[in-house]
C-alpha cells in the first residue's frame, strides 16, 4: 500500500496546472504577494504526497502501529500490550444523535478534529480549523468569512444552511442565520477541546439551519484546565493577542472556568482595487482594521451547568461594497452575540437519562456606510447611512431518553423559541432619512423522536422524525432514517436518507430600504439528502472512509437585483452530487497524517449549468510529526482547490494551492507551550468570488504571513 502511496507521491504532472496568479501587489507591513511560485503546485503536492508515505512507512517499520493484516479483529486485541490498546483511537460524537456513541454508530460521515490538531497545526479560527476538513472551503471578503460545503455556497447567504453549535447551544441569530467562523466567533479556539462535523441535513433532531451539516464545538472542562493560563501572540499585519483562563474542579463538587480574549489586528496597510483607480490609484489605505473581544464562562454543580458566552467585533471594510465611498475609514462593521444558558442533565441508572436547559440570547449588528452625497453640489460629499439590527430571544428545550432491553435506544423531546424583540433600522444620518424601521417578533416550536434499534450485531437502524411550527409558516415534518451494517470488525456501511427545511430569517422576510425588497412573500427551503458511506479499519492507527453523496435542493433563496432592488426569492434548484475520500492515520507518539479528495458538482436544477462559487475538486493533506520526543512537533498542511465560476458576468477564479506550517512546543520549559506558524507559506496569490455588491470581479485573500504565540501555565 505505501508503495503505491510512494509512486503516486513521485509523479509530477497528476494535476496538470499550476494555480493563476493575479499580477497586482497586496502591500502590507509585514508580507506581500507579488513573488510567483517557485515551485508548481503539482510537484509541491507530489512532495507532501511524498513525505505522507515516508512517515507511514516509518511508522510501520517502528511499530508504530500493527500491521495492515492485522485489523482489529479479537485476536489481534488479545495479543496487544495494554500500552498498544491505549494507542487506539476511539472518536466518540455527541453531536449526530444527541447523546454519546462511536462514530461508526453515528447515523452520518462524521469528521472529528481535535485540541491537539489544533495546537499542532496552528488554527487561529474556527474558519481554520473547517478549512482543514474535507469537503468545506472558507472565503473571506474583508468583511466576513464564510463556508462553503461540498461545493456549496450561494449568493446573499451568511452561512444559515449549516448549524454552528457550542456544547449544543446554537449560534445562529434569528435576523440573518450567521454561522460565524472567524473572530467574531464567541469562543476562543484555545478553549475548544474538539470540533464535530456531521454532514448531511440534521433538522430531523436539530430543527432550523441544520441543512447541510451540523458543527458542534465542545469547549474544555474546568478540569481539563486545572488552573490558570495566560497566552499572548503577535503576528503580521500588526496583530496582536492575549488571552487569560482559569479552570478547576473543585472537591466539594463545584467546577469553573472563566476566560477572556482581546485581538487587535491593524490589517494590510494598503490594498489594490484596480477597480478604482480614479480613486486615490485604486489603493484602499489603512483601511483592514479588525478588533475583536470574547468572554466564555461555565459554572456547574452536580447536574447543573450554567454557561454563558460574549463577543464583540468591529471590523473596517476596504472594498467599497455596495457602492460606498472607496478608501474612507469610517466604513465599519460591528457585531456582538452573547447568550446564557442553564442546563440540567442526569442519568437514572443505566437505562433512563433527562435532559432540560433554558437560554436567554441577543445579536446586536451595526454598520456605518459612507455613500457619496446626491444632487448637482451637496453641501458634504459624503452621506453616511447606519444599519441597526437588534435581537433578544428566549427558549427552552427538554428530551429524556430510555434503553430497553439493551437493543433500543429511544430519544423524545420538545424545544421552543419566542423572539421577545426583532429589530430592524436603516436610515440616512443627514438628512435624516429612515428607510426602515421594523419590529417583529417569532415564535416556534418542535417536537422530536429518534428511535436506534440493534436488530443484530451487524444491523444498526436509526431513525428520527421531527414537527416544526413556525409562526410565519406553519408546519413542516421532516425525517432522517439510517442503516448501520457491520459485517466484519473493521468494515462500516452507512446508508442514510435525511430531508430538511430552512425557514427564512427576518432579513430576508422583512428587510426594505433604498436598496432592498422586501420579501414577505418567500417560504421555505428544501432538501433531500442521501448518502452512502463505508468505513475501513486497515489497522489500529489508520483509517479509510469513502462517501457518495446526492442532494436535491427546492425553493432556495437567493439574492436577485428587482430594478435596482436587491430583494430574495424562491426560484432556484440544484443538484449537489460527488464522492469524497479520505485516508487518516494516527500513530504513538503524536504522529497523524490525513489524505483527503472531494469531488462535488453542484448544478442549476433546471439548466443543469455548473454553479458559480463551487470548487468542483479539493485536495488536503496534512502531516504532523514529533520531532523532540513527545515536546516538539512540526504540523504541514496542504489545501488544494479547482477553480470556480463567478457570479454573474463576472470571471471566476482559478485553482490554487495553499501551504501552512507550524512548529508547536509543550513543556519543553515547564508550564510553558508555544508554537510559530507560517501560513501561505509559497505566498500564493489567489482570490474568491463575490456578488454584485462588488465591484470586484474577486477578492484578493493574504499573503505569507506569521503567528507566534506562547501560553503560561500556573
Amino acid at each position: 500500500m505505501w508503495a503505491l502511496l510512494l509512486f503516486v507521491g513521485t509523479r509530477q504532472s497528476w494535476i496538470g496546472h499550476v494555480p493563476r496568479r493575479v499580477r497586482y501587489v497586496l502591500q502590507s507591513r509585514f508580507t506581500t504577494c507579488s513573488q510567483p511560485l517557485a515551485l508548481p503546485a503539482s510537484r509541491l503536492i507530489a512532495s507532501v504526497l511524498l513525505l505522507l508515505g515516508l512517515c507511514l512507512s516509518a511508522a510501520e517499520a517502528t511499530g508504530a502501529g500493527k500491521g495492515e493484516d492485522e485489523g482489529l479483529s479479537v485476536d489481534a486485541l488479545k495479543a496487544m500490550s495494554l500500552e498498544e490498546l491505549s494507542e487506539i483511537p476511539v472518536l466518540i460524537v455527541s453531536s449526530a444523535s444527541k447523546r454519546e456513541q462511536r462514530s461508526s454508530e453515528a447515523p452520518a460521515s462524521v469528521s472529528v478534529v481535535t485540541r491537539e490538531d489544533i495546537q499542532h497545526f496552528g488554527h487561529r479560527t474556527l474558519g481554520d480549523v473547517l478549512s482543514s476538513v474535507r469537503g468545506f472551503y472558507v472565503n473571506n471578503d474583508r468583511s466576513y468569512s464564510f463556508l462553503g460545503t461540498r461545493g456549496a455556497h450561494f449568493a446573499g447567504s451568511y452561512g444559515g444552511r449549516t448549524l454552528v453549535l457550542v456544547n449544543g447551544h446554537r449560534i445562529a441569530d434569528p435576523i440573518y442565520d450567521t454561522a460565524p467562523i472567524g473572530y467574531e466567533f464567541p469562543v476562543d479556539v484555545d478553549l475548544i477541546e474538539r470540533v464535530e462535523v456531521v454532514r448531511g441535513p440534521g433538522f430531523s433532531i436539530y430543527g432550523n439551519n441544520a441543512f447541510f451539516a451540523v458543527i458542534n464545538v465542545v469547549t474544555r472542562t474546568p478540569a481539563s484546565v486545572d488552573g490558570g493560563e495566560v497566552s499572548g501572540g503577535l503576528g503580521s499585519y500588526d496583530t496582536f493577542s492575549g488571552r487569560l483562563t482559569y479552570g478547576r474542579q473543585f472537591t466539594n463538587g463545584l467546577a469553573m472556568l472563566l476566560s477572556g480574549t482581546l485581538l487587535d489586528r491593524a490589517g494590510h496597510s494598503e490594498l489594490f482595487y484596480p477597480e478604482y483607480r480614479a480613486e486615490n490609484g485604486g489603493i484602499a489605505r489603512d483601511m483592514d482594521h479588525e478588533k475583536s473581544r470574547n468572554a466564555f464562562m461555565s459554572l456547574s454543580y452536580a447536574d447543573f451547568t450554567l454557561s454563558g458566552a460574549w463577543s464583540e467585533r468591529t471590523k473596517q471594510v476596504p472594498t467599497a461594497q455596495y457602492g460606498n465611498v472607496f478608501n474612507d475609514p469610517r466604513y465599519r462593521l460591528r457585531d456582538m452575540r452573547d447568550y446564557l444558558e442553564g442546563r440540567y442533565q442526569r442519568a437514572f441508572g443505566e437505562s433512563w437519562e433527562v435532559m432540560g436547559r433554558l437560554y436567554l440570547d441577543r445579536y446586536r449588528y451595526g454598520g456605518v456606510y459612507p455613500f457619496p452625497s446626491s444632487g448637482p453640489a451637496p453641501p458634504n460629499p459624503v452621506s453616511f447611512n447606519i444599519d441597526d439590527a437588534l435581537a433578544w430571544w428566549w427558549g427552552g428545550e427538554a428530551n429524556v431518553s430510555k434503553t430497553l432491553f439493551n437493543r433500543n435506544k429511544i430519544l423524545v423531546g420538545t424545544e421552543f423559541n419566542l423572539g421577545l424583540e426583532v429589530q430592524q433600522k436603516n436610515y440616512d444620518l443627514d438628512p435624516r432619512e429612515i428607510y426602515v424601521d421594523r419590529k417583529t417578533g417569532f415564535r416556534n416550536y418542535g417536537v422530536y423522536l429518534q428511535d436506534e434499534l440493534s436488530l443484530s450485531q451487524t444491523l444498526l437502524l436509526n431513525g428520527s422524525i421531527r414537527y416544526d411550527h413556525f409562526n410565519t409558516f406553519g408546519g413542516a415534518i421532516n425525517f432522517r432514517g439510517g442503516a448501520i451494517y457491520q459485517p466484519w470488525t473493521d468494515t462500516t456501511f452507512k446508508l442514510v436518507y435525511g430531508q430538511g427545511y430552512r425557514a427564512p430569517n427576518a432579513y430576508e422576510l422583512y428587510y426594505v430600504s433604498s436598496m432592498s425588497l422586501s420579501g414577505t412573500n418567500v417560504g421555505p427551503e428544501h432538501i433531500r439528502s442521501h448518502e452512502l458511506v463505508i468505513e475501513q479499519r486497515l489497522s489500529p492507527n489508520l483509517s479509510l472512509s469513502a462517501n457518495l453523496f446526492y442532494n436535491v435542493l427546492d425553493d432556495l433563496l437567493t439574492q436577485h437585483d428587482f430594478s435596482g432592488l436587491i430583494g430574495f426569492d424562491n426560484d432556484q434548484s440544484a443538484n449537489m452530487k460527488g464522492f469524497e475520500a479520505e485516508l487518516e492515520g494516527r500513530w504513538r507518539h503524536s504522529l497523524r497524517t490525513r489524505l483527503a479528495y472531494t469531488y462535488a458538482s453542484v448544478t442549476d436544477g433546471g439548466t443543469g449549468a455548473w454553479l458559480p462559487n463551487s470548487p468542483k475538486h479539493m485536495v488536503k493533506a496534512s502531516v504532523s510529526v514529533p520531532l523532540y520526543e513527545e515536546k516538539l512537533f512540526a504540523g504541514l498542511e496542504i489545501q488544494a482547490r479547482s477553480r470556480s465560476l463567478g457570479f454573474a458576468s463576472k470571471p471566476g477564479e482559478g485553482g490554487h494551492v495553499t501551504v501552512n506550517l507550524n512548529l508547536f512546543s509543550r513543556e519543553l520549559i515547564r508550564g510553558v507551550e508555544a508554537s510559530a506558524g507560517i501560513y501561505n507559506l509559497l505566498d500564493t496569490a489567489y482570490g474568491v468570488p463575490v456578488t454584485d455588491d462588488f465591484a470586484q470581479s474577486s477578492i484578493l485573500q493574504d499573503g505569507r504571513s506569521f503567528r507566534i504565540k506562547a501560553t503560561i501555565r500556573f
